[in-house]
């Protein structure tokens, strides 16, 4: 008969060879992972947020994208230059000064062109459109995911100016006055929490996109996603504190933040002799109640051109626009119709900017 002090002792060895044999499942999954990517093969793609971005040492920019990095992040070609810019191309960098007339598109996720290759994104069709019609253009895509208006002055102010644009572009969203709640931000601070996979359990988000960098964890994520509804929770629905994007609520502590950063966008504008259009995007595709009605207030009494990216889309369906599901970001027709929106704009306009045909 078994005493209680074998009990405890068999039931600690199962456990560490418990312990051992998950260890082990997981580094030859690694590894086979790695040696059939590293022959050709693709098993998994990358989706933590830490893939392609790192803590910037820039305290107003919180974090950044990661220099001459090449990444598969959401199942797209991410090429990150020397510079830190997204490009179509690694090698691709920009001089300070270009004979070209030069665009620069600021924003998030939506501006950067989340889930989209290159030639997809809003930037490029812009870029596009309007060498299509004559006009020797180059347009920069300085978006990052996440980036609020705050961030936004402080990446115009501390790089944008350095490269000499004609123009410059701030793609605005319905969730960019939020500064105090930013979840990237807040991540690299390494204080706030998330739900584990699918479980209830929450750990450390910055750990748990780590975690998420390991190939063998993306692998099980990935086998698992069409059971559950969404293995991943490591954005905005899965962290321990919630906020309403579409109250802007001048009560919030970080509300004047928001306004002195809206005035900021047009000093630069003044500074540097340089037309800053605000450009604010639908996002959830019933925003024109939101962003006409509550945000354009703070907005138009600013000595800045605001172009109501709304109007972009007024005459289709929001399904033909909208990325699938995502009622956030768009697809490949959508970001067309906006670059042709933008160009057809700066066209019409073209001696306000000294803009003349090659």
């Amino acid at each position: 008969m078994k005493t209680k002090r074998n009990k405890i002792q068999e039931l600690s060895i199962n456990t560490t060879l418990l312990i051992f044999v998950i260890i082990l499942f997981f580094l030859l999954l690694e590894i086979s992972i790695r040696f059939i990517e590293n022959s050709g093969g693709k098993l998994v793609c990358e989706h933590s947020f830490l893939s392609i971005h790192e803590k910037s040492n820039d305290t107003l920019l919180a974090y950044e994208l990661i220099p001459n990095k090449t990444s598969d992040y959401e199942c797209v070609h991410n090429y990150i230059n020397a510079q830190g810019i997204r490009v179509n191309n690694i090698n691709d960098i920009y001089p300070e000064k270009s004979e070209k007339f030069r665009i620069i598109t600021v924003g998030d996720s939506v501006s950067y062109g989340f889930r989209r290759e290159y030639n997809e994104t809003f930037p490029f069709m812009l870029e596009k459109y309007m060498n299509d019609n004559g006009f020797d253009t180059e347009v920069i895509n300085m978006g990052v995911t996440g980036y609020n208006v705050e961030q936004n002055v402080e990446m115009i102010n501390a790089r944008a100016i350095n490269f000499n644009p004609d123009l410059i572009i701030i793609g605005y969203v319905h969730n960019d006055y939020l500064i105090g709640d930013s979840y990237y931000s807040l991540l690299f601070e390494k204080n706030i929490t998330c739900r584990l996979l699918f479980t209830p359990i929450k750990i450390n988000c910055f750990t748990l996109q780590k975690v998420n960098n390991i190939r063998s964890v993306m692998f099980i994520n990935e086998a698992f996603k069409n059971i559950f509804n969404k293995v991943k929770k490591d954005n905005d629905d899965s962290l321990e504190f919630k906020y309403d994007a579409w109250t802007l609520d001048p009560t919030r502590n970080d509300f004047p933040r928001y306004l002195d950063s809206l005035k900021k966008i047009e000093n630069i504008s003044k500074q540097h002799n340089i037309v800053v259009v605000i450009l604010p995007l639908a996002t959830n595709w019933s925003e024109d109640i939101f962003l006409r009605n509550r945000v354009m207030p703070y907005l138009t009494p600013l000595n800045l051109t605001v172009l109501d990216g709304l109007k972009a889309f007024e005459d289709f369906n929001p399904s033909f626009i909208a990325d699938g599901n995502d009622k956030v970001h768009y697809s490949v027709e959508g970001f067309r119709l906006l670059g042709k929106f933008v160009g057809d704009y700066i066209i019409q306009n073209r001696e306000k900017y000294n803009l003349t045909k090659t």
